[in-house]
């Protein structure tokens, strides 16, 4: 019986998972993915909370990153 259950386990395991996946242009990498951020970073906040910061906040926030 226990040899039963050991080769059950086996084929479940060789069988249950696809050798190809599915992937799709939508996908990490796919280039369907658009990021205008990466493009032209200057059009986008540093800080939501601080729209406009002064050169000693500004510091203070990419010190954060």
């Amino acid at each position: 019986m226990k040899n039963y259950k050991l080769l059950f386990i086996l084929f479940f395991l060789i069988s249950g998972c696809s050798k190809e996946p599915e992937l799709t242009p939508a996908m990490l990498g796919g280039g369907v993915i658009f990021d205008p951020s990466i493009y032209d970073p200057e059009s986008f906040l540093v800080s939501y909370a601080i729209p406009n910061p002064t050169p000693e906040q500004a510091a203070q926030l990419s010190d954060h990153c």
